[in-house]
């Protein structure tokens, strides 16, 4: 099969990224043929791996229509013409406009739906209060610009209010994508609930990984990884670690909330950096537990797929997708989002299982991830989606 996979960035800035290149080395080692396309690589060494690359300007008018984009695609379809696009995070930078192009030459599309984007102009349903918000979800995107949602500023927040209405106006999604996929019961509810036409087209798959090293072993230190800003609720985390200076914390990754941190954390936190590659892997593999205490609807993050692939139980806020794959008292547990008080006795009882328990907890999350966040069990459900939209395409 030839599949067009599509996204905005093709280094690792995000889940999303993780996602589109996990996806196009898992169909290549499956022999299939996949082109990539993305924004020229900014790294040197990323160049020479891309096999179709846009040039990109941040103009409004660039961020909406991708005139090179636009020549790229149609200039791969006469050249190679792909059995199915697959397109993942694409707005404002590969842009919408490349849908018509793929629609009129009848190759059917499949979104991965990794965030909020097309129900909120700023994608995470958080106003300038950094409260969940909704109000933007049926298409009235004037609340964003009204309620000043983008971190940028009362600016941007009109630019990207105007973006979305254009967006729904010129390039309606659910004409032209043949099948969306979600990474959570809880994402694909939300877009039907709004939606529900979107229903008989709608299938949920996990995110997933390659790479899998139990670790039964209980750590001395809780780790949170991921990106470092105020909707993952790090300020929460570490109210609750004020108050058990004896439990140790380390924070991997960068973000804009990192000042915040580095002036309200106590002795027994510890901030790493970003870390990847083998450091990511050492890190997780020698901690206790991994804490996600986000405060917004995340979907399906790709620190509790890492977390199990090692064994290692979490401690999740009960929001989002996150409830769907961290079972309490099976893979790890669950707290009131925001509520630092329950997540600081849960961090003490936490530290206070004894081996027995934590072998129980560590063995529940990798069997988890081995059920549900393999490369096998992705591609199955991936290539019965692919096969079933192109099929439909035919007749």
């Amino acid at each position: 099969m030839k599949i067009l996979q599509i996204n905005n960035h093709y280094n690792r800035v995000g889940g999303a990224e993780v996602v589109y290149l996990n996806t196009i080395e898992l169909l290549r080692k499956k022999k299939h043929t996949v082109y990539s396309l993305a924004r020229a690589a900014e790294s040197h060494d990323l160049k020479k791996d891309i096999e179709l690359s846009i040039e990109y300007s941040n103009s409004v008018f660039n961020r909406f229509y991708s005139k090179s984009a636009v020549e790229v695609v149609s200039s791969l379809i006469k050249k190679s013409k792909p059995d199915i696009a697959h397109i993942h995070n694409i707005i404002g930078g590969v842009t919408f406009s490349i849908l018509p192009i793929l629609k009129k030459n009848n190759i059917p599309i499949v979104a991965s739906i990794h965030d909020y984007r097309l129900l909120c102009p700023t994608c995470n349903f958080i106003d300038s209060e950094n409260n969940i918000c909704e109000k933007c979800a049926r298409g009235n995107y004037f609340y964003c610009a009204v309620k000043n949602c983008s971190k940028d500023g009362r600016v941007r927040s009109i630019f990207v209010s105007l973006e979305s209405y254009l967006r729904d106006l010129i390039y309606p999604y659910s004409k032209y994508i043949n099948r969306f996929i979600y990474v959570s019961k809880f994402a694909r509810d939300k877009f039907v609930d709004i939606n529900p036409a979107l229903s008989k087209k709608s299938f949920v798959l996990h995110n997933f990984t390659s790479s899998f090293n139990r670790s039964s072993v209980k750590g001395e230190y809780f780790l949170y990884l991921g990106r470092l800003a105020q909707e993952k609720g790090i300020a929460t985390l570490l109210k609750s670690f004020s108050k058990n200076p004896s439990l140790k914390l380390k924070i991997a990754g960068e973000g804009p909330f990192r000042k915040f941190i580095e002036a309200q954390k106590t002795k027994n936190v510890e901030m790493t950096g970003y870390k990847s590659g083998a450091e990511l892997e050492e890190l997780i593999y020698n901690s206790s537990f991994i804490v996600i205490p986000s405060e917004w609807y995340e979907n399906n993050p790709m620190s509790v797929i890492e977390s199990y692939s090692f064994g290692k139980p979490v401690i999740g806020s009960a929001i989002g997708g996150i409830p769907e794959i961290v079972i309490n008292d099976k893979t790890g547990f669950t707290f009131e989002p925001g509520n630092f008080n329950q997540l600081s006795d849960l961090l003490k009882m936490c530290d206070c299982i004894n081996q027995d328990k934590y072998n129980m907890l560590s063995e529940g999350s990798y069997n988890f991830a081995l059920e549900n966040f393999s490369a096998e069990v992705y591609y199955k459900s991936m290539m019965s989606i692919y096969d079933s939209t192109i099929n439909e395409s035919r007749n």
